[in-house]
């Protein structure tokens, strides 16, 4: 994610990825997810301290439930310090971001207290708001920004189902080949459309998928 916004921010110029520019773009957008993160875990802690109850085959990542009240509230304020300090440090409109945690928090509280079969469009708008916390930290243009999506949407797509198919059809979290189709399939419907509305954004779509296709492609074959 991190190479396809800058390319998109340069207008898909390949050579601009060996600028010293992209190596602070990087660190910065690092932060940024960190940043973002740090508030995205309140909603794990509350589904493994409260939410649980309504899962047969939870995802447990927090085991201690004692003080998890506190544990959210430190993670909330801490998240308000590394958003106050990012605003210091690489300029980020630290009001904008304060507004999209909060949004993505109540998704994922809502997605909390949802029964497990209802939970497949709040998961849906959780992976957006995952996907998309680095353009819309980074990206001013709205024009720019409704691309983003664009570009991001195979990413999305593939997770999404993905999702409801572990959930659903009790598969188990291991990549296979319908990963694999899932991310090809929808990279070439999305291809199409940039190819005729934003050719240029091209090497963007290809640099920002390779290496999650090719992570896909050596799972399968180290399960196999």
């Amino acid at each position: 994610m991190i190479i396809m916004t800058y390319l998109t921010l340069k207008n898909g110029f390949v050579l601009a990825l060996f600028d010293v520019e992209f190596a602070f773009f990087a660190v910065s957008s690092l932060f940024v997810y960190f940043v973002f993160f740090t508030l995205y875990e309140v909603g794990y802690v509350i589904n493994d301290c409260v939410a649980i109850k309504y899962e047969s085959r939870p995802t447990l990542r927090y085991n201690e439930c004692d003080h998890w009240k506190y544990l959210v509230f430190s993670k909330v304020l801490f998240f308000i310090f590394l958003t106050l300090l990012a605003g210091i440090i690489i300029h980020i409109d630290i009001y904008a971001i304060m507004f999209y945690g909060a949004v993505t928090l109540f998704v994922f509280i809502l997605h909390n207290e949802l029964s497990v079969q209802d939970r497949a469009i709040t998961y849906f708008w959780l992976q957006f708001m995952r996907l998309m916390v680095l353009p819309y930290a980074m990206v001013h243009n709205t024009c720019t920004l409704f691309i983003m999506i664009l570009l991001v949407f195979p990413e999305l797509f593939r997770r999404s189902v993905r999702y409801m198919r572990i959930k659903y059809l009790l598969k188990d979290r291991k990549f296979s080949t319908f990963d694999l189709k899932a991310s090809l399939i929808s990279l070439f419907m999305v291809g199409i459309l940039i190819c005729k509305f934003a050719f240029y954004l091209i090497p963007a779509l290809i640099f920002g998928y390779v290496i999650i296709v090719v992570g896909i492609v050596i799972s399968i074959h180290l399960r196999g």
